[in-house]
């Protein structure tokens, strides 16, 4: 049985799930906006998984899971020439799916970078994103610029 440091809770009125060791579990919806997604978090604030999309490339999405001070990205596309590349679904997955009542992802690559768009954007002093006139968000282009790569590693260090 893993030993678990359970400081954090469901939020009230939120669905959470319990794992066979005890640990619970719920997923938090971050969405519309780009960068940080979604999030499964748990009772142990060093366990989560998240999801990261909404800039380019990486519309196609980079996850984060965090286990206990280890931290590795992985990608569910196919990688051409070290880039993550539309996904492809098969027709079998999508009707097996169907049938199941679940989704299927297939893990691609793991050990990737994982980006996080929103860092290259201002936020407000509540940390949100600032919409933009054109229906965006406002850009920073100011030399305090943040790197958007969640773990240090970028696609140029994944290829080496």
């Amino acid at each position: 049985m893993a030993d678990y440091s359970k400081t954090q809770s469901p939020p009230t009125g939120v669905a959470a799930l319990q794992t066979s060791d005890g640990l619970k579990y719920w997923f938090v919806n971050y969405q519309p906006i780009i960068g940080l997604q979604t999030s499964v978090l748990t009772e142990d604030p060093s366990v989560a998984m998240h999801a990261y999309g909404g800039g380019g490339r990486e519309d196609y999405g980079s996850y984060l899971f965090e286990y206990k001070g280890t931290r590795i990205g992985f990608v569910m596309h196919e990688l051409v020439e070290g880039y993550p590349m539309p996904m492809k679904r098969r027709d079998e997955d999508i009707e097996e799916a169907r049938q199941r009542h679940v989704s299927i992802q297939r893990i691609t690559a793991i050990c990737t970078p994982v980006y996080d768009v929103s860092k290259r954007y201002l936020k407000d002093a509540n940390g949100n994103l600032i919409p933009s006139e054109q229906g965006g968000y406002v850009r920073d282009y100011s030399s305090s610029f943040r790197s958007p790569w969640v773990t240090g590693l970028d696609w140029a260090d994944y290829e080496k």
